[in-house]
């Protein structure tokens, strides 16, 4: 079955709030959640090694103003495993990762495996569509078969701030995106 879910709901999580949780969303449409009042609602919220896969799915005009790593769609908090399969991802907003933010300290890392998905029209002020910030050398993130476009951002199309995690980008493509220079 085909799920569509848009939310008027402002709190963490709008359609999952996972703590020690997984949820699997396959052939599925998340959309049009919106926290234009920075109540931190990102559609998904994921906390202490929580994990979430996106299988086949469409995710679209999500956005979250709220800042402190927050994504548009997914925020992470005490590690936290994202994993992306054939998805298309556009239109989404977020001050720290226009589709996924993460913030995690001291054991908690984060994983996020993203394949044969594509970006496209995302905007954030740090990390057009991943921001990775965490303090914590667990965990990593690749990109492997995705295809990126016009997405645009304050600093990078992937920011990646986490002391010595790998980041893996294999077989992806990356045309017409904009970044502004930061000093």
């Amino acid at each position: 079955n085909r799920g569509k879910t848009n939310s008027g709901v402002k709190a963490k999580g709008s359609v999952l709030y996972l703590v020690y949780a997984s949820a699997v969303l396959n052939n599925s449409v998340l959309q049009n959640h919106d926290d234009s009042t920075g109540e931190k609602a990102n559609a998904v919220f994921l906390r202490y090694s929580s994990t979430i896969d996106f299988n086949n799915s469409v995710v679209r005009n999500n956005s979250s103003m709220s800042g402190y790593y927050s994504g548009g769609v997914i925020t992470t908090r005490q590690g936290g495993v994202v994993k992306t399969n054939y998805a298309e991802v556009y239109g989404n907003y977020g001050v720290q990762g226009g589709f996924f933010g993460t913030s995690s300290t001291g054991s908690y890392g984060g994983i996020v495996e993203v394949y044969n998905s594509m970006f496209h029209n995302n905007d954030a002020t740090e990390g057009a569509v991943f921001d990775m910030q965490c303090n914590s050398k667990i965990g990593y993130l690749l990109i492997d078969g995705c295809e990126f476009y016009d997405n645009s951002s304050g600093r990078g199309l992937i920011y990646e701030h986490a002391y010595s995690r790998p980041a893996i980008i294999k077989n992806s493509t990356f045309r017409d995106n904009e970044c502004a220079v930061w000093d």
